[in-house]
């Protein structure tokens, strides 16, 4: 079995939505849970509203200040310290922010960035998802 870490996005606003055949959205079960909701505002600008956290203006946006590049390093540095000294298998950290569509999609991004370059002896396989990034959002 090889090691990974999965990075999930998501947006705590689609918690209790009804899914497929009744299932229910939950908070995914994660090791290491961010909750990005007051880490960084929200989205003020309108001309940016209908883009997502895939997006280079919307990435610009949420890194300009250091509060979410410095959670997201930190956040790849504790994740490779786990996986480096323990027997893990598999490592999931899961980044909530409202919609699931801005802020959490970029944060999880840039984690997964930090954790490339950590990861430069190939210990695990990195993924990374994204669950509610194009679910229609507050402002449709």
């Amino acid at each position: 079995m090889s090691r990974a870490i999965t990075i999930v996005s998501f947006g705590h606003m689609h918690t209790g939505s009804s899914v497929h055949h009744g299932t229910q959205l939950t908070v995914p079960q994660a090791d290491i849970g961010l909750d990005v909701r007051r880490l960084v505002p929200a989205l003020t600008n309108t001309a940016l509203e209908n883009l997502t956290g895939l997006d280079s203006p919307v990435q610009k946006l949420v890194l300009a200040g250091p509060e979410a590049r410095s959670l997201a390093i930190q956040t790849a540095l504790s994740a490779h310290a786990l996986m480096d000294d323990n027997d893990l298998q598999q490592l999931t950290i899961a980044v909530g922010s409202t919609e699931g569509r801005h802020r959490s999609v970029v944060i999880a991004r840039h984690i997964h960035t930090k954790l490339a370059e950590l990861n430069i002896a190939g210990l695990y396989t990195l993924g990374v998802a994204h669950r509610d990034v194009h679910r229609p959002g507050q402002h449709r």
